[in-house]
């Protein structure tokens, strides 16, 4: 496992690079070995973490998932878990993919168009989060007025 330097992590990982390069260096430290981590952000938003970090597969896996009540608290858990992990992962695979099509050349525009975040994900995730909160109000406010 060839070493990834503090600054190509930090290339990748656009904003928040300060948080996440402790947790990367653990891992690395563990050569890639599942080493589990806590993180809030996967833990509390999770489909939209995964989103926003651009993890694609992981985020439409813990969409299904969150769709079943009896599933919603464990995916949140395992996300909150493995989160850390495999955004490593990805972060770790992506940097040394891009190493291998780019041998010698410096690699960090390429790592912060193919890592970062997308800003818009918090815009769409708040916004479909009030939607949805506003029609289990309203959903609630028909429902009273059907007892009646």
């Amino acid at each position: 496992m060839q070493p990834i330097s503090d600054q190509e992590y930090a290339a990748f990982l656009g904003p928040k690079a300060e948080h996440y390069l402790p947790i990367f260096q653990k891992q690395d430290a563990v050569a890639g070995a599942f080493r589990a981590s806590w993180s809030w952000a996967a833990f509390s938003f999770t489909f939209w973490w995964f989103l926003y970090r651009k993890m694609y597969l992981w985020a439409g896996l813990f969409l299904v998932l969150s769709l079943s009540m009896h599933l919603a608290l464990l995916a949140m858990l395992v996300a909150g878990l493995c989160g850390n992990y495999l955004y490593h992962r990805q972060a770790r695979t992506s940097i040394e993919r891009l190493r291998q099509a780019f041998p010698g050349q410096d690699l960090l525009d390429r790592l912060a168009l193919l890592g970062g975040v997308h800003a818009w994900v918090p815009v769409v995730g708040a916004v479909v989060s009030i939607l949805l909160m506003l029609g289990v109000i309203s959903m609630g406010w028909m429902m009273i007025g059907h007892m009646e």
